[in-house]
């Protein structure tokens, strides 16, 4: 058993492992690295890797100590070393830290500042502009080849001086890939998305009212949609003739309401996507850099949101009963509920650093990557206190060991590793960034904890700074086999390569996904009957449990594929069923095997795919492939 990441498990974790290991060879390896432990807040536990070895009897366990960093230029490791060597690791006699003493490969590096600081005393406007200087400096030494060898890491990435950040560095050239900064809702095509939908209900901001003084903020959101949607619109009236009379149609259906459409949020996305204004997002090569591709994703996202409530609300159309209802749960409480826990942007874990593209992330989101230059943030923060009052009860009273760690203690240990983990994820340049304040209502920055480490570096601006000498790695590719089915990939591809880009690779959500749902419903309840023809309990496959186990994927598949099938479609599903028990059930004792995994590994790619069910006898063998939705009542 090997397991990797050690420091990051919880008890329970650890308590299963040991059921699992063999008590008379001890097989198991773990890995890991005691100064990365950060997810304390999931429960994960320290001690788990600090204690591992008494675990087992004297000269059972060796310990092996990995202390040759690979990636980090030398300073940049003495640098993290003394970040890590002060504060006291020792309390009641217990050290909470392994002895360590990390070194630098053994081979030439060259001779320069590899930790500095680029900050400023002005506003954040002064900061952004700082650090856009800084990046400019280095791409007109020729030093910087591509945007995506920086990353900023911050503790949070939500806050509104790093979005700030992103937004002062797009509007200047340089892109970025931040995906968890929850810009979504203020991303170009989004606004304009929303806007049109806006725009289409001519008496929203009265229907969304429950009174007559009634007020969300929200709505200032929507306004400022809809205006965004408008200007885009009157900056060329022929280019956006037909969208204009398409929001004119739409309108005019929509105010009021006198007859039920055929259509819901989800179809009118669809139907935006066929204008200039909006294909154009869409109408990519997928080979193209992440930054281009974003606004496609970003879309596709937003036809996920809008399908989720339509099957939360089982609502598929807009009716004129429920026409006022259906609007003020969509953008009063819906959509206000996304806007205001903020919404993630795709992000394609194939690229941890995309071509042409800062990276901002959180110190969490970067453990186990490297980039060349490394800008870290959040130095105004000190250690909080994590934990609660229940926490001592539990560590007390509940837990199988004895209490470990000073509970009082944590807080620094875990901000130690915190920033710890952020200074080692650079290997040719590490810079601490910030603006400098101690201005009245503002966090000190640098924080006493950041003061005697910031102190020492040199300025990227100061005269003894030469960054001629610097030499940046460039950014590994991540070699990673993507996985295909042959029903869900290479038939649908073959059938309409269109329809593979936006349904399998942009991963827009289905409008009408009943007859999926209806095949799938019938191939797992005939499934459900070979798992118990295989246990050996021929006697429960019954029309009754048959109903029963049809009736249960249902309700799970329904959630899945977030849409319904009708009373009709229901019973015609489990007439297929039935009809397949009524023609098979004199021949259980054929089926050798169902639901078998097969695959096909090839250099660049895993062919993955189900045998349904084998069945034959003597030495006879049948493979048979179920297909099966609603229009084919015979399943062979």
């Amino acid at each position: 058993i090997m397991v990797d990441e050690y420091q990051d498990t919880n008890t329970i974790q650890e308590k299963i492992l040991f059921k699992l290991l063999d008590p008379e060879t001890k097989n198991i390896c773990v890995v890991g690295d005691d100064d990365q432990g950060l997810y304390r807040f999931r429960g994960a536990t320290i001690r788990n890797i600090l204690e591992f070895q008494s675990n087992f009897k004297t000269g059972e366990c060796t310990l092996i100590k990995l202390e040759t960093n690979y990636r980090s230029h030398p300073g940049i490791i003495d640098f993290y070393s003394r970040w890590m060597d002060s504060i006291n690791w020792t309390s009641g006699g217990k050290t909470f830290r392994y002895d360590k003493k990390i070194k630098a490969v053994d081979k030439k590096f060259p001779d320069i500042e590899s930790v500095i600081k680029v900050s400023s005393e002005g506003d954040f406007e002064d900061w952004y502009s700082e650090i856009y200087e800084f990046i400019r400096s280095l791409e007109e030494k020729q030093i910087l080849e591509d945007y995506n060898q920086v990353a900023f890491l911050f503790k949070s990435v939500k806050g509104e001086n790093v979005t700030g950040l992103a937004n002062y560095l797009e509007e200047r050239g340089i892109n970025v890939f931040s995906p968890r900064s929850a810009l979504f809702f203020e991303r170009e095509e989004i606004l304009l998305a929303i806007g049109a939908i806006a725009m289409i209900f001519p008496n929203l901001f009265e229907d969304l009212k429950w009174n007559s003084t009634a007020e969300l903020k929200i709505w200032d959101y929507y306004r400022h949609c809809r205006e965004r949607f408008a200007e885009e619109i009157r900056k060329d009236k022929a280019f956006n003739k037909e969208l204009i009379q398409w929001c004119s149609e739409k309108a005019k259906a929509h105010a009021p309401l006198k007859k039920n459409t055929n259509y819901g949020f989800t179809s009118l996305i669809y139907e935006l996507l066929q204008y200039k204004m909006f294909s154009r997002y869409i109408d990519i090569d997928l080979s193209s850099s992440v930054h281009t591709q974003r606004a496609a994703y970003n879309l596709a996202l937003l036809t996920k949101l809008f399908s989720k409530f339509e099957y939360l609300n089982n609502f598929t159309v807009f009716s004129k009963e429920r026409f006022v209802p259906v609007l003020r749960k969509f953008f009063n409480q819906y959509l206000r509920f996304l806007y205001d826990g903020g919404i993630e942007e795709y992000e394609d874990f194939d690229h941890y650093a995309p071509e042409g593209c800062v990276s901002i992330m959180t110190i969490h989101q970067s453990k186990g990557l490297e980039f060349p230059v490394v800008m870290v943030g959040s130095l105004n923060l000190v250690p909080r206190k994590q934990h609660e009052d229940i926490d001592i009860i539990l560590q007390e009273n509940y837990y199988h060991k004895p209490p470990y760690e000073p509970i009082e203690e944590t807080k620094n240990y875990d901000f130690q590793r915190l920033f710890y983990t952020a200074f080692s994820r650079a290997q040719n340049l590490l810079v601490l960034t910030g603006r400098e304040n101690s201005g009245r209502g503002l966090a000190k920055l640098p924080s006493k904890y950041f003061e005697k480490h910031y102190s020492r570096l040199k300025s990227w601006r100061s005269v003894e700074y030469t960054p001629d000498n610097l030499e940046l790695e460039k950014i590994k590719g991540v070699n990673i086999k993507h996985e295909y089915s042959f029903t869900s990939d290479i038939l649908l591809y073959e059938n309409c390569p269109l329809q593979y880009k936006f349904f399998r690779e942009l991963e827009f959500s289905p409008v009408r996904t009943a007859a999926t749902l209806f095949g799938v419903l019938v191939h797992e309840s005939i499934e459900d009957i070979h798992k118990a023809v295989l246990r050996g309990e021929t006697g429960t496959v019954t029309p009754d449990n048959i109903t029963d186990w049809c009736n249960r994927n249902y309700n799970t598949l329904s959630k899945t594929f977030k849409t319904y099938l009708g009373e009709g479609q229901k019973k015609a599903a489990l007439e297929q069923v039935i009809n397949y028990y009524e023609r098979q059930k004199n021949d259980w004792d054929r089926i050798r095997e169902a639901e078998v995994d097969v695959s096909l590994v090839k250099d660049a790619y895993i062919l993955r795919g189900k045998i349904d069910l084998i069945r034959g006898e003597g030495d006879t063998v049948e493979i048979i492939d179920f297909k099966s939705e609603w229009r084919k009542p015979n399943v062979n």
